[in-house]
């Protein structure tokens, strides 16, 4: 499928939750499809329904190597970053301040990797994911 045929499928999608949406397309330096919607989306169990339409979406989409589309909707996921990126700092700065680590809550991979990348130029602290399963936890440890 090309991507007006994504966004075609996608609009269907949405309209079987009874929503009016704008739905946009971007190609910067991935695909992402953008939805835009006056009703507020279910965007709830840590944006389950966000993550299954983009798993749909990347199995539809035309495959480019380490490559995969994004969907975000409501800027929802990059509000969701801006607050992790804040969250990884404020920790980081509490880690170095106390000397003691601090166990973020569980995340999935996408939210995990924002915060290993945010705090990985930082010479003050480390960072590791704990735990078993989907979820885990980020440790942020000060650096010895």
């Amino acid at each position: 499928m090309n991507n007006q045929e994504i966004l075609d499928w996608l609009g269907r999608v949405i309209g079987l939750f009874d929503q009016d949406a704008k739905l946009e397309y971007g190609d910067l330096d991935k695909p992402e499809f953008r939805v835009v919607s006056e009703d507020s989306l279910v965007i709830k169990n840590r944006a389950e329904i966000i993550k299954a339409l983009e798993y749909l979406i990347s199995q539809i989409a035309p495959y480019q190597e380490g490559i995969r589309p994004s969907l975000d909707i409501n800027g929802y996921k990059k509000e969701r970053q801006e607050k992790l990126m804040m969250m990884a700092e404020n920790t980081a700065d509490q880690v170095v301040g106390t000397g003691r680590d601090k166990v973020l809550p569980e995340m999935n991979s996408f939210e995990r990797r924002i915060i290993h990348i945010v705090l990985a130029d930082r010479d003050d602290v480390v960072t590791e994911s704990v735990g078993e399963g989907r979820l885990k936890r980020v440790k942020i440890l000060p650096k010895q």
